[in-house]
């Protein structure tokens, strides 16, 4: 069985800090990967060539019940 799409009602920690009680929800990244047509010569015809992950496939979203001044110190770090 698979996990839904959505989570609700769950613990999420974020680089070190708890978000227990304040995250009202979860969106999951969506795994994709990208492939390349690559046909070298003597090829009839062109093949796929695994790239890795998507650019946005480890994209995660979460809404918080209210503000939360931690997020926007959080913001433009690294």
């Amino acid at each position: 069985m698979a996990l839904p799409r959505k989570l609700k009602h769950l613990n999420l920690f974020n680089d070190g800090n708890n978000w227990q009680g304040i995250v009202e929800s979860l969106t999951l990244p969506k795994f994709t990967r990208k492939f390349e047509k690559y046909r070298g010569g003597g090829m009839s015809g062109a093949v796929d060539v695994d790239m890795g992950l998507d650019d946005g496939a480890l994209d995660t979203e979460f809404s918080i019940g209210g503000m939360e001044s931690l997020i926007f110190k959080q913001l433009g770090k690294r």
